[in-house]
């Protein structure tokens, strides 16, 4: 009986114990956030929807306002907002960072994502357009400020993105995601920066050796030479093509100096116009004296036409004049053939006129210096590509044997210069493949 009352009591006390437990409330494990919900978590943004880029293999996209510092050393001062575009495909896919060198006021799809059918982040340059604070102390658009702007971003979204990271840029957008790698070497398990020089001053004379005497033919290079002659001699016929353009187009030339210091700039730009983006396949559509004036002019205007110089436009450059001339450098002029010819601008014309009106823009080379420095000892897991004629070659990064970086000139390439038209892209392809840990085919 008592084993039988034992025996009694344990089973009403199980059953209670049991009853008891299902009874006490569970914690759910959460449900994970939505692409949505992350990106309108991100502190100091604002995220607004928008159509992917067309033909590309995104399945969405957004416009994403970021509050950035003003200088990252007060993160509590003065700060703007940076625009950036974010185009999607999988949080575990991939991330691609295009530093754009300028401003960007739409999103469209690029080269190595899409080689790599990677999302992308493309970042307005700070500075650039309206991506900038008011009022604007100039003396914060450095290299160091831009590489910091990108690690923010970096450190944004990399929770969000968990697969592998490369940066990647052109030109301008190239030497910025070279710089962010130097500054930040880990934000990103890979580099890939085209047709990026590093100059070595605000006239590097290297572009001038290059142009003179190692550019193409030694023909087509006095072709280049004695158009030039031909445009100044027939200034007179010229001028008022020029006048009539600007007229038709509502364009000012105050800054320059002029039409007519327009019209010289013009003509000593053509000769490094005609190598960054076209090259030898133009040689043969050099005119000569036998043609008119019109024709000339017409001609001009294909190759190289002024509206690159007009008030308007000097204005929306003067970010970029501002970092060339104070820190990153760029290129002058040849003008020795032309010094019997030039009555305006002179045998060393600058490009002070397209700097900020009031601005003392000192030249700085050592953070530069440094950093294509830490390029060509340091630098692990870069790829550095180039055209054979493009002018920005004659500054081009040479990595030592000391790094695994990678060094493309592609023979007969311009400045339009990309990825898929390389001879070595699987050169390209194998070494992201294995920095990144991804499958590439040839063609993307």
């Amino acid at each position: 009986m008592h084993q039988l009352f034992s025996l009694m009591a344990t089973v009403v006390l199980t059953v209670a114990v049991t009853a008891g437990c299902k009874d006490k409330p569970t914690n759910p494990t959460p449900e994970p956030l939505t692409l949505d919900e992350l990106l309108q978590a991100l502190p100091g943004c604002t995220v607004e929807e928008i159509e992917a880029p067309a033909g590309a293999h995104y399945a969405r996209a957004f416009q994403i306002s970021v509050t950035q510092p003003v200088d990252h050393d007060n993160p509590g001062g003065q700060s703007f907002t940076q625009r950036v575009f974010l185009s999607h495909v999988d949080v575990s896919a991939p991330m691609v960072l295009v530093t754009w060198g300028y401003d960007v006021t739409r999103n469209r799809s690029h080269e190595l994502p899409e080689i790599l059918g990677a999302n992308q982040l493309l970042v307005s340059h700070r500075y650039g357009g309206d991506n900038r604070p008011d009022p604007v102390d100039w003396t914060y658009l450095t290299i160091e400020q831009a590489a910091a702007d990108h690690h923010r971003i970096v450190e944004l979204f990399k929770d969000i993105y968990t697969g592998p990271w490369v940066n990647y840029g052109l030109s301008k957008g190239g030497k910025a995601a070279a710089f962010h790698r130097r500054f930040y070497p880990d934000d990103v398990q890979a580099t890939v920066s085209g047709v990026a020089p590093c100059f070595n001053s605000v006239h590097d004379l290297r572009v001038d050796d290059f142009l003179t005497n190692t550019v193409g033919t030694g023909e087509c290079r006095e072709k280049i030479r004695q158009l030039q002659r031909l445009m100044l001699s027939r200034r007179e016929s010229l001028l008022p093509l020029y006048e009539e353009y600007a007229r038709t187009e509502g364009y000012t030339f105050t800054r320059i100096g002029g039409l007519e210091a327009a019209f010289e700039i013009t003509v000593l730009e053509y000769g490094y116009v005609f190598w960054q983006y076209y090259g030898a396949v133009e040689c043969d559509q050099i005119p000569d004296a036998t043609v008119s004036s019109e024709q000339l002019f017409e001609y001009m205007q294909r190759i190289n036409p002024m509206n690159w110089l007009h008030d308007a436009i000097c204005q929306t450059l003067e970010p970029y004049f501002y970092q060339f001339y104070t820190q990153t450098g760029y290129y002058g002029y040849v003008t020795e053939h032309l010094s019997d010819l030039l009555e305006v601008v002179g045998d060393d014309p600058t490009f002070t006129f397209m700097l900020p009106p009031g601005v003392d823009a000192v030249f700085h080379p050592d953070v530069a210096e440094s950093a294509r420095e830490w390029l060509e000892n340091e630098g692990m897991n870069i790829i550095h590509f180039y055209g054979e004629y493009d002018p920005c070659t004659a500054a081009a990064v040479a990595p030592s044997a000391s790094t695994n970086s990678i060094r493309i000139i592609q023979p007969g390439g311009t400045h339009f210069q990309n990825i898929s038209d390389l001879d070595q892209r699987q050169v390209v392809y194998d070494s992201l493949s294995a920095w990144l840990g991804v499958s590439i085919n040839d063609g993307g």
